[in-house]
């Protein structure tokens, strides 16, 4: 399949990072852009699918709502919206969640399969789902152990 060209721009720490890995920082953030996709899936899939009760997920989908994800702060996000949501507006209750046991199993999480549910609520709102009820429930069944 041909090649998308894309020109993205990093800071000198990512830049480094690249140079200490790969003969070029060009190869590196080539490999970067196309393995990334396929690591945060497989961790969806392999990792995480079965994980959560449709209310739980309901929950990250409802706290993720306009929420602008920062590469500073990747797999922050998650956690922080979360405690903020159950504490201050009761979402625990909205979604019937236990949220001490629900957090808990929250924290556990790694940090690579938090960013990657920070990603997959982020592409609940921005693809559109939200706005149609069988993609909404598609983007669910995806991450239920009956989907």
């Amino acid at each position: 399949m041909p090649k998308k060209g894309v020109g993205p721009q990093i800071d000198e720490e990512a830049y480094r990072f690249y140079e200490t890995l790969f003969p070029n920082t060009n190869q590196g953030v080539t490999f970067t852009l196309e393995a990334f996709p396929i690591l945060v899936r497989k961790t969806l899939v392999y990792e995480l699918k079965g994980k959560f009760s449709k209310g739980e997920l309901q929950l990250m989908l409802d706290v993720m709502n306009g929420c602008l994800l920062t590469p500073g702060l990747i797999c922050q996000h998650l956690v922080a919206n979360l405690e903020d949501g159950i504490k201050l507006n009761q979402l625990d209750q909205k979604w019937k969640v236990n949220a001490d046991d629900f957090l808990a199993g929250i924290k556990r999480l790694t940090l690579f399969q938090l960013a990657a549910l920070e990603l997959w609520a982020k592409g609940y709102w921005d693809g559109g789902h939200h706005e149609d009820k069988q993609k909404e429930a598609a983007w669910l069944k995806a991450l239920l152990n009956n989907g």
